[in-house]
């Protein structure tokens, strides 16, 4: 999934559980993070905050990377959507 915006920071509104796998944040094409969405039991609306960056227009892509915690039973992210700070 791909998204743009103007601003200095961001939130992606996911979802963790034990069906969860992981995803890579890209902004302007630099990876700065990797999650596993992986817990053991479901939680919604989980925030992943990206913070400090130049403030400017920039281009999110976040990436599911087909791989999981051992301990999850699949490799699914889930999108809830995206907050603008």
């Amino acid at each position: 999934m791909k998204f743009s915006f103007t601003g200095s920071q961001f939130n992606w509104m996911t979802a963790r559980g034990p069906a969860y796998g992981k995803a890579k944040i890209y902004v302007d094409g630099v990876a700065v993070k990797t999650v596993d969405l992986y817990r053991a039991s479901q939680q919604w609306q989980y925030r992943i905050n990206i913070k400090n960056l130049t403030y400017g227009s920039h281009v999110v892509t976040i990436k599911v990377l087909h791989k999981k915690n051992p301990l999850s039973k699949g490799f699914g992210i889930v999108s809830d959507g995206f907050e603008i700070d």
